[in-house]
Order: C-alpha cells, then structure tokens, then sequence
C-alpha cells in the first residue's frame, strides 16, 4: 500500500514539474517577443507611428521624429496623423536628411510608400 502512494506522489511531482518547467518557457519566450518588439519600437532605422480608436497619436518612436521632425512630445495624445504635413513637405524633410551637416550627400532617406498613401486623395 505505501509503495502505491509513493508512486502515485512521485507521477504528481513530474507531472507539476513539466508543467511548470512548460510556464518557465512559456514566460522565457514572451519575454524575448517583448524584447524583440521593443527593439523595433525603440529603433531609429523604422518609423513606427500608432493611433489610439480616436485617430489620436499614442505611439511616435524615434524613426518616426527623424523622418517627421518632430518630437515625440509635440505630438503623443496631442495630434492625429491628419495634422503632420504634406507628403511633399515629407519628401523635402527626407531630401534634408539625407545631406549631411556641410550640404554633402549623405546616407539616402525616402519616406516609406505606405506612411504617404495613408493619406487619402494625396500623392507625392
């Protein structure tokens, strides 16, 4: 009888053991999406602008300031992507970025297609 309770205690500690071994990893790998969407949030190479259900801006990273102009500050739950310029005032903030401080060409920068077409009835 005590041989059949052993065992029965030993299958219920690897059971919860895999099965908490399972949440770790579970946990691990959302930690790394995370980290992962944070990087790409938070990069300077990809301009991420989200609204909130209002059309109300919520998210302006740091691509998105260098190929605006704009800080983020002077636009989070201020304004709606509607109120940032024209797509050609676009196209001439991306020609300014790609020179460099003395006028000389620089690193190419083009606005993205699909930030302009977000626009209706405009085009660059």
């Amino acid at each position: 009888m005590q041989l059949s309770i052993l065992k029965r205690i030993q299958r219920y500690q690897k059971s919860e053991y895999e099965r908490l071994n399972s949440e770790v990893q579970r946990q691990v790998d959302l930690l790394k999406t995370g980290a992962l969407q944070t990087a790409i949030l938070n990069s300077e190479n990809f301009s991420s602008i989200a609204t909130d259900d209002r059309g109300v801006i919520q998210i302006f990273n740091i691509g998105a300031e260098r190929m605006l102009g704009y800080a983020a500050g002077d636009v989070l739950s201020k304004i709606t992507p509607a109120d940032i310029p024209d797509p050609s005032e676009i196209v001439l903030r991306a020609q300014a970025l790609s020179t460099d401080n003395t006028g000389q060409a620089g690193r190419p920068f083009s606005p993205l297609p699909a930030f302009v077409a977000t626009f209706p009835g405009r085009r660059v």
